[in-house]
């Protein structure tokens, strides 16, 4: 038995890739969560409708506590630069419906030490884009303001890479598949924390 909880919902939603009907039915209807209004649909058909959309309601709130709880296996062990005074939790980034859509999550932590003043931070990204389990690190000037990758810190098993706009960033190596990761979390977990915890310890000294 693993030591990171997988809900039954999500091994549903992963299990035989983008062609599985649950992963289907749930991708058509996530959008509709939000939503004031629904089809125009007979009794019968909105009442199956409703039960539907429940079985999304629960796959995108199991989803977003995973990333929590992989943000808190990882890098939520290591030592960062002051306290949790020190950080800020963008609240527009981090509703059910961003999270999914964006796939990622995790704080800015000032490295001044007051988050008021859009200083100087590091932003520590647990993410699921491009269907893999990642670690990815922004260190800010301001924010906005991203340092260069000469000035990022260089990490064995992390890389920089540069996003569509130029913007240089950390991201870990070797990550996992999201569905190598439902199937057996705990070695992957195991593998992040380690490179958190490297990167942590690289981002206190520089």
């Amino acid at each position: 038995m693993s030591n990171f909880f997988i809900p039954e919902s999500l091994k549903s939603y992963y299990a035989k890739g983008d062609k599985n009907p649950v992963k289907r039915a749930v991708d058509a209807l996530v959008d509709q969560l939000d939503g004031k209004t629904i089809p125009d649909l007979d009794w019968e058909e909105t009442q199956d409708y409703n039960k539907a959309l429940l079985m999304a309601a629960q796959v995108r709130a199991d989803y977003c506590d995973m990333l929590f709880r992989i943000w808190d296996a990882t890098f939520g062990k290591c030592k960062v630069k002051g306290t949790r005074d020190n950080w800020y939790l963008d609240e527009d980034e981090h509703s059910p419906a961003k999270l999914w859509e964006n796939a990622y999550c995790g704080p800015y932590i000032y490295r001044d030490g007051d988050p008021d003043d859009d200083g100087p931070n590091d932003e520590l990204y647990v993410t699921l884009e491009n269907k893999k389990v990642e670690l990815h690190v922004w260190r800010d000037q301001k924010v906005g303001s991203y340092l260069s990758s000469d000035k990022l810190p260089i990490v064995k098993s992390w890389k920089v890479k540069k996003d569509d706009d130029g913007d240089a960033y950390l991201k870990t190596k070797n990550g996992k598949t999201i569905e190598e990761f439902i199937l057996d979390p705990d070695p992957a977990i195991a593998a992040l924390k380690k490179q958190a915890a490297d990167m942590a310890a690289a981002l206190l000294k520089k």
